[in-house]
């Protein structure tokens, strides 16, 4: 599981990539990938974080993003805001 990925930078991606690889990959055991992050909070890109590395992962292990349509953190007038 990575967490706040929004804020994680290429090469901190790249470090990163074997280890997301092998367990995406053909295997005999249970195991997965999970990325958690919000590119609405992307607030690292003065160091390198980079949101657009969601698309990435989209393309290099073929899945698609699934949105929280409900936000249990903020108050609606927030949100809409926000959004």
């Amino acid at each position: 599981m990575i967490d706040e990925f929004q804020d994680t930078s290429s090469s901190q991606w790249q470090a990163l990539v074997p280890f997301a690889d092998e367990v995406t990959g053909p295997t005999d055991r249970d195991s997965t990938l999970f990325v958690v992050g919000d590119v609405k909070q992307a607030i690292y890109g003065w160091r390198g974080g980079n949101a657009a590395l969601f698309a990435e992962i989209e393309r290099r292990y073929d899945i698609t993003a699934a949105d929280m349509a409900t936000s249990y953190r903020s108050v609606p007038v927030v949100m809409d805001l926000v959004n």
